[in-house]
């Protein structure tokens, strides 16, 4: 028996080799650990991320819920603005001698201009002479708020209606429509029984403003 030649054992392989080739299709390779780790570092990065989105919109609408309560419970609340609320109770309610008709009467009772000059030198002069707080001395407006500079007020009038219910003539709430912006009365008119007189004053702006004088002539400055 002759024994195969070189070439011979050669070929062999080959043809036993093309017997043993593999598909691609059927061919699986695992993944690397590197790839592994990349996958699981993205997928926990988009699962962060979408908590980290729910937990900024948690708290923004608690942030919304808080800021509305705050805002509609504690900015209208009288309790919250005792300054302007003890101001406007030594304005507006303290009761006053009127001398022209010998009655009490607050702001609102105000009907005629020497009820006004009465008021004026009473309620409002303690207000803004700090009149009762004498720790805190001169300008504290009800002794909360300094003063500072020329104490002015300014007049807003409304023009007079006629034929009211149950008046010859009555003023409605004003309004700029309404509002009355012909001069009244003389300059530094006064009124009998009272030490103090008005004086108009043109501002920077061309406001027509009252500035409240003190007998002789003197600005009420605090």
């Amino acid at each position: 028996m002759e024994e195969p030649s070189v070439d011979e054992f050669f070929e062999d392989d080959d043809d036993e080799g093309e017997d043993f080739r593999f598909d691609d299709d059927e061919f699986y390779e695992l993944p690397s650990a590197m790839q592994i780790l990349k996958r699981r570092l993205v997928d926990a990065a988009r699962h962060l991320g979408g908590q980290k989105k729910a937990i900024e919109f948690l708290v923004y609408c608690v942030y919304l819920t808080l800021f509305t309560y705050v805002s509609l419970t504690y900015g209208v609340h009288e309790t919250t603005l005792p300054q302007n609320r003890a101001l406007q109770t030594a304005l507006t309610e303290r009761r006053v001698l009127f001398k022209a008709r010998g009655v009490m009467g607050a702001f609102r009772d105000i009907s005629s201009p020497n009820d006004w000059w009465d008021w004026a030198e009473g309620p409002m002069l303690d207000a803004l002479t700090g009149a009762g707080n004498a720790s805190l001395g001169a300008g504290h407006v009800s002794g909360y708020m300094k003063v500072l500079g020329t104490v002015r007020l300014r007049q807003l009038r409304v023009r007079r209606r006629e034929q009211c219910w149950g008046t010859e003539w009555c003023y409605p709430p004003y309004s700029a429509g309404e509002e009355d912006s012909a001069p009244y009365g003389p300059v530094g008119l006064r009124f009998a029984g009272n030490e103090t007189h008005n004086a108009t004053v043109l501002t920077e702006e061309g406001d027509e403003v009252s500035e409240l004088l003190l007998e002789g002539g003197r600005p009420a400055n605090f």
